[in-house]
């Protein structure tokens, strides 16, 4: 049996690179496979046997880039007759409703055996909802109304299913959204919060206390829903993956931003002059911007939480370059990582041209999480990953370098991030005020293995059918090919 977590980068890539690859990562401990995310096609990547051999899908948000292929998976479990059976979708609440309501139009009509009618199909034949994080204990319900034809919006307790004093929590809808959210009254502050974003999912105000964790038993791997960290928009919890004393976190889309959350349970807004009116205090549903009305954004709990709840782990985070709205930029990771208690940082869902003192994930890397560390798999090897500069080329593949004060490479500090340079002294065009950090060299990583970056003219690597890789040089009379050594753990560090 193996050890360890083991993690294979399905898609690693944003909707804003003309890659478009998408997010996923398959998650395998002895004979047991998972799916986190399926922003990314799973069937070239896993093939039939290997969505046969799927256990679930992990969700962290319903966001494209991140479900994409989840209605395609389910309807090819449910009608192939190989498989014919649901899709198993693990996720927080409020991630099921989104892909419930997302996916239905995709899902639930069809025709009839003998193709002579259109018929209903329900969503839960072809998805099995399995449920990890809390439930809470008040939620948004569609209710009969005797005073007008059709329905409304109210709050009700989910344990007792009556609908909740208006002075407690009301419905909001947004006339340019029209989405449903929930106002709700914070019992410590008396502050108008809105939970969803407000509470951690240890809350007990809010949440019933079961985290409802997934264990499969057959290899004991733990998958565990958080969401205090989770800084993104929609819906979206990180996830948890643990056996035994191994632990690796998926942060998904977020803002890791301490300082910025610290703001967020700080700051207070004063509430409109119309909140404490009789009329507003009395309605059950109020049509504006629910963001005028919120006094606090975060609760300190929250703030505490997400500053450890990812403490021990290894950590698969989403960067970006600078002012980045949804993910972390790298000026914030440098800042918070040396005073968070995590194994190792690895940095995915970055874009093209992305340089990182940190490890960047590619579409087809395997990791081993073992031992409290990190590891990368190559040709069944678990390697140490002691690369001291990552760099995402323009066309998706990775380079990874080494400090050589007389390094071909030049890494740079820009306003916009750190960049790379090749053979040249002088800043990034456009770029005066940029800083010279230092000099490196940088090496191709294809498939795991090493080798030096292509200097000649018209030469670059090949892969070959037999899995060698060959460096070519084009010429005018046509092409030379010599089989490239991997100096992958030959390299000398300066």
């Amino acid at each position: 049996m193996a050890q360890g977590i083991e993690i294979e980068v399905i898609g690693d890539s944003s909707l804003f690179t003309p890659l478009g690859k998408g997010v996923g990562y398959l998650i395998r401990a002895d004979r047991s496979e998972y799916l986190i995310d399926c922003g990314a096609t799973p069937f070239l990547a896993l093939g039939h046997e290997g969505i046969v051999r799927l256990k679930g899908l992990v969700a962290t948000h319903s966001h494209e880039d991140h479900r994409r292929w989840f209605t395609d998976l389910a309807l090819y479990m449910h009608y192939h007759p190989g498989i014919a059976r649901r899709l198993r979708l693990i996720t927080s609440e409020p991630i099921h409703e989104e892909f419930e309501k997302n996916s239905r139009g995709a899902l639930e009509r069809s025709l009839s055996p003998d193709s002579r009618r259109v018929v209903d199909v329900p969503y839960d034949k072809f998805v099995e909802r399995v449920l990890i994080g809390p439930r809470a204990r008040y939620r948004i319900e569609a209710r009969s109304s005797p005073d007008c034809d059709g329905t409304v919006w109210r709050v009700v307790e989910t344990a007792t299913n009556e609908i909740v004093p208006p002075e407690r929590a009301k419905v909001f809808v947004n006339p340019s959204a029209n989405r449903p959210r929930m106002l709700f009254r914070d019992p410590e502050t008396g502050a108008w919060v809105e939970p969803e974003t407000y509470y951690s999912f240890s809350a007990s105000v809010f949440y019933e206390q079961n985290r409802n964790d997934l264990v499969d038993a057959e290899s004991g791997l733990l998958f565990r829903a958080v969401k205090a960290a989770s800084w993104h928009g929609p819906p979206t919890i990180g996830v948890i993956v643990e056996r035994g004393e191994e632990r690796a976190a998926f942060s998904s889309d977020t803002v890791y931003d301490p300082k910025l959350w610290l703001e967020l349970v700080e700051a207070e807004q004063p509430p409109p002059p119309e909140a404490s009116s009789k009329a507003f205090l009395e309605a059950y549903l109020v049509k504006d911007d629910v963001n005028r009305f919120i006094g606090r954004v975060w609760s300190r709990e929250r703030y505490e939480e997400a500053l450890r709840c990812f403490d021990g782990a290894v950590v698969i985070h989403d960067a970006d370059f600078e002012q980045s709205v949804v993910h972390t930029s790298h000026s914030k990771l440098t800042a918070f990582t040396p005073d968070a208690d995590w194994r190792r940082l690895i940095l995915t869902h970055t874009p093209d041209g992305f340089a990182s003192v940190f490890p960047i994930t590619s579409t087809g890397k395997r990791y081993r999480v073992l031992g409290g560390d990190l590891f990368e798999v190559v040709d069944g090897r678990d390697l140490p990953l002691d690369g001291e500069l990552h760099l995402k080329a323009p066309d998706g593949g990775l380079l990874v370098g080494y400090r050589n004060p007389e390094g071909d490479a030049r890494l740079w500090e820009t306003p916009r991030g750190p960049t790379v340079r090749f053979g040249s002294d002088d800043p990034p065009p456009g770029v005066p005020e940029a800083k010279l950090v230092g000099r490196y060299d940088m090496y191709v990583d294809i498939r795991g293995h090493y080798y030096p970056v292509p200097r000649g003219p018209g030469e670059s690597y090949r892969l070959r059918s037999d899995g060698k890789v060959e460096l070519v040089r084009e010429t005018e009379s046509g092409s030379v090919g010599r089989i490239a050594e991997d100096v992958r753990g030959k390299i000398t560090r300066r």
